[in-house]
């Protein structure tokens, strides 16, 4: 049995179950088997089933292509929700000597709504919604110059090109010499503030002892004027 959860035209979720029993092969001695649908509980009857065949190699020769499968009543009413259909496609489907395994990719979801954004590392630009899916609306894009410190700072951390920048050389994030993106993140300082305050000390001190060279120097040359 292969329970897929499967949603309505309001979103709202119902269990569709697929029962696999085994037949006789065919006339050529390919492997058969039948597939039958229960919509919550209850039996499909467009299709009630469908018949699976494989050659002698395990690779499905029937069904090809997309099977549709209509549920009529959905919940018991037709109102609101319109008729459930749904297209089921095997074509990936084999056969072999070992053990049952199953695996689908489903495109259907129940209804969500916006609850946030993200930004991954390539600079997409992802919008998340209550129902677990997500959908790319958009990209960032990178820009860089030949030489930056030819750009114009214009405030709030914004700068413009000049003639003496060059013009944007613009790239996606993690392309070329494009560094990638880290979302939700603050770039902490490169700074090392002890060895900053350091400097700081070093530097009055060094004006100390400049203003007081310069002031012994100008009491040395009032004296030499005094002496005249």
């Amino acid at each position: 049995m292969l329970p897929i959860t499967v949603f309505d035209s309001l979103g709202n979720p119902h269990q569709l179950a697929q029962y696999f029993a085994k037949r006789e092969a065919d006339a050529s001695g390919n492997s058969q088997w039948e597939v039958y649908y229960h919509m919550d509980g209850k039996p499909v009857t467009s299709p009630a089933s469908q018949v699976m065949t494989f050659d002698k190699n395990g690779v499905l020769t029937s069904p090809i292509g997309p099977i549709s499968i209509t549920m009529a009543e959905v919940g018991g009413s037709t109102s609101p929700a319109t008729a459930l259909a749904i297209s089921i496609n095997y074509n990936n489907s084999t056969q072999f000597g070992g053990d049952f395994s199953k695996s689908f990719v489903q495109n259907g979801s129940a209804t969500g709504e916006y609850a946030s954004m993200s930004i991954a590392a390539d600079g997409s630009i992802v919008a998340n919604y209550t129902n677990g899916e997500t959908k790319s609306v958009g990209a960032l894009v990178l820009a860089d110059f030949n030489n930056l410190q030819g750009l114009q700072p214009v405030g709030g951390n914004a700068w413009i090109e000049t003639s003496t920048s060059g013009q944007p050389i613009l790239g996606t994030p993690g392309s070329d010499s494009f560094a990638t993106i880290k979302g939700q993140a603050v770039e902490d300082s490169n700074v090392d503030m002890s060895q900053e305050l350091v400097n700081m000390i070093i530097a009055q001190r060094t004006y100390q002892a400049n203003a007081q060279t310069i002031k012994t120097q100008d009491q040395v040359l009032q004296t030499l004027i005094n002496i005249r």
